[in-house]
């Protein structure tokens, strides 16, 4: 029998809009999550819900959705389902089955590749916005009359690597043959993200420096699940189908929040 505070958790999942479990550790989150997924896919809400949990835990999971759903069709991915030779056959398994829930650890859910064109398109966002940023701190610059900054210096090193990475994906896509499949194609349209604290540290482009608690650096992590969550939003029209998980919801860095 689920807590109260689970069940109003539960509800609010059920509302088909992005919700945030913040519970302190030992609250029930995993419950939470398993209840609300089933409830969405009970109420037509969800297709086919991908629940990413920290690597210890998967079996875990997998575990405890047995045990509230023993009939849902449940799709767990092992550390060798992973494995290069191996990966390409596991995701077809997903795309071509109807699973109600489908488990990845953390590490197999960034090895998941968002179509090539969507890497692009955002890596071009991300040049235009530091382009932007340059131009402004080049203007105060002139306005000012000093030597060039040392944050000009940094964005202009940060925008030589994003444009080489564009190069490297337009030319990737031009060679490309018979390419795994994507996280787009895969028919997931429901993110459960446990422990969601782990994807903090998303890059940002600012002309400020050296300010503790904002990096400039971004995390892999952080920039493959936010790409994730705009095909998401794309596909509900909004924010929608995403759920985090995690008991420590502020942290002592500025950043971006989804």
């Amino acid at each position: 029998e689920l807590r109260e505070h689970q069940k109003d958790a539960v509800a609010r999942i059920s509302s088909g809009d992005n919700a945030l479990l913040h519970h302190s550790v030992g609250a029930g989150k995993t419950f939470e999550i398993i209840a609300g997924a089933m409830k969405l896919k009970e109420y037509g809400l969800a297709n086919k819900n991908m629940i990413v949990v920290p690597n210890p835990l998967v079996s875990q999971w997998a575990k405890d959705v047995k045990l509230l759903y023993p009939n849902a069709k449940l799709l767990v991915a092992t550390k060798e389902q992973f494995e290069k030779e191996k990966r390409k056959r596991f995701l077809n398994k997903i795309a071509t089955g109807d699973w109600d829930i489908v488990i990845v650890s953390e590490s197999q859910f960034v090895r998941i590749p968002v179509a090539e064109e969507r890497k692009l398109a955002k890596t071009e966002q991300v040049i235009d916005r530091i382009k932007e940023q340059l131009e402004n701190e080049e203007l105060r610059r002139r306005y000012s009359g000093k030597t060039k900054t040392i944050t000009e210096k940094a964005l202009q090193s940060v925008l030589k690597k994003k444009e080489t990475k564009y190069k490297e994906l337009q030319s990737k896509i031009s060679k490309r043959e018979d390419a795994i499949i994507p996280f787009e194609k895969l028919g997931i349209d429901h993110l459960f993200i446990d422990e969601a604290h782990l994807y903090k540290n998303k890059e940002l482009e600012t002309s400020m420096s050296n300010v503790a608690g904002i990096s400039t650096t971004g995390s892999e992590r952080a920039f493959d699940l936010e790409m994730k969550i705009d095909y998401l939003r794309e596909l509900h029209g909004g924010d929608k189908g995403v759920v985090f998980a995690t008991g420590t919801p502020i942290s002592n860095s500025m950043a971006e929040m989804y």
